[in-house]
């Protein structure tokens, strides 16, 4: 502790993380252990900014490892399908699982065919690239149709409630999507268990351009606490 004689250290005995990056981390799990001790002199002060940069970087690595890539994926008028993920380059050929959140939800496994230079219904709904063009090999895709892409070929399993349950990683086998409205779109969102009340992995909003009835819980749309 700068200006005080005294050492903190804490240890974080299974603890379990969940965010996208180094602001939005944050721990759902685990027992954090304190300890003080008093030290001869104070401790000197960080003179680098720089040193705070790289633990931040290294935790928003270690955050963002917990889970596969989750993105947005929507079919066009002509039937193609193209996803938005950001993430490193995805090359052709990998799969990826579109969960459907709304309604009776399914899933579609596609693989990336190649990078695509633009994508006009995710364009259109204020979602931003890196795009890629998707091949389904089982089924039709009705324009308009609009999926939470996961990097992966998952297992889902239908849940007691009829809503897909996916396994993203070991520290969240069963995660579940949700899609509610605004006035004009969808809040698309990715948690930890049951909707609304267990953690929120993941939230992207979908502009859809014309009114709707809201249906969106605060929970859906307010950033978790800090």
């Amino acid at each position: 502790m700068y200006g005080y004689p005294f050492e903190v250290r804490a240890r974080c005995i299974g603890c379990e993380v969940a965010g996208a990056d180094a602001q939005d981390a944050r721990f759902t799990r685990g027992v954090v252990e304190i300890s003080v001790r008093s030290l001869a002199t104070s401790n000197p002060r960080q003179r680098r900014i720089s040193d705070i940069d790289r633990i931040a970087a290294a935790l928003a690595t270690q955050v963002a490892a917990t889970i596969p890539p989750i993105g947005v994926a929507a079919a066009s008028r002509d039937g193609d399908i193209c996803a938005a993920l950001k993430a490193p380059p995805l090359a052709p050929g990998t799969a990826l699982t579109l969960i459907q959140p709304a309604g009776q939800q399914s899933v579609l496994v596609v693989t990336i065919v190649r990078r695509a230079p633009a994508c006009e219904p995710l364009e259109r709904a204020g979602v931003p690239g890196p795009y890629y063009l998707v091949h389904a090999s089982s089924a039709e895709s009705e324009a308009g149709t609009v999926w939470v892409a996961v990097s992966g070929r998952l297992r889902p399993r239908r849940a007691g409630s009829g809503g897909i349950e996916v396994p993203l990683s070991a520290e969240y086998p069963n995660a579940r999507v949700r899609s509610c409205t605004s006035q004009e779109g969808l809040h698309l969102t990715v948690w930890a268990g049951i909707p609304l009340t267990s953690e929120r992995l993941w939230h992207h909003y979908y502009y859809l351009g014309y009114d709707v009835d809201p249906s969106c819980h605060d929970r859906d749309v307010r950033d978790p606490p800090r």
